[in-house]
């Protein structure tokens, strides 16, 4: 499933989509302790977030299951508490480590050199124009990882990070430096 987000920068939107890809949250939340499948129930459904959670998790169960679950009446099945668990993690903030093997494409403007155009997006011809598509299975998350996992989500840092270990293992580095210096940025984790 696709995750997207936009953002003023590349890294506002590369953080957006993550956080998409998270369940809605922008890094993970230290709060979130719950280890049995019913405290993690329990909080799931004391907000929408939290049933938006379960929903992206797959997590689909009928009023009357939810309710003997919640007081303890039976026990979910393995499959279902395996589910309660991802949509807790989601609800968490956790990294999304599956846009790690993901392409993601890039709209918005992009320079390198000489070459500066607006990707993804309608081109003053009328054309639609391909957006930049980067392979993040070709790269080093681990500095974005950290930071999303710190908590210290810093849009110029993810932009840079991104550009040096995940886009340029794809693309390659250049004797020009790859630049995004455009007002408007979307970013699709396929």
């Amino acid at each position: 499933m696709a995750s997207s987000g936009t953002g003023p920068t590349l890294g506002s939107a590369l953080i957006a989509a993550l956080a998409a890809a998270a369940g809605g949250t922008v890094g993970v939340r230290r709060s979130y302790t719950a280890k049995g499948w019913h405290a993690q129930i329990s909080k799931l459904t004391s907000s929408d977030r939290g049933y938006q959670a379960a929903a992206a998790a797959g997590l689909s169960v009928n009023h009357r299951t939810l309710v003997d679950w919640l007081a303890e009446r039976r026990d979910p099945s393995p499959a279902n508490q395996r589910l309660i668990a991802k949509a807790y993690a989601l609800m968490a903030g956790r990294w999304p480590a599956e846009v790690e093997q993901r392409v993601l494409e890039i709209r918005g403007r992009v320079r390198i050199g000489d070459d500066d155009r607006d990707r993804g997006g309608t081109s003053t011809k009328g054309r639609g124009t391909a957006g930049l598509l980067v392979d993040g299975g070709a790269g080093d998350w681990s500095q974005l990882r950290d930071a999303w996992e710190s908590g210290d989500v810093d849009p110029e840092d993810v932009e840079e990070w991104f550009i040096e270990d995940i886009l340029e293992a794809d693309l390659g580095e250049s004797s020009e430096a790859w630049e995004f210096p455009g007002g408007s940025y979307t970013v699709v984790i396929g």
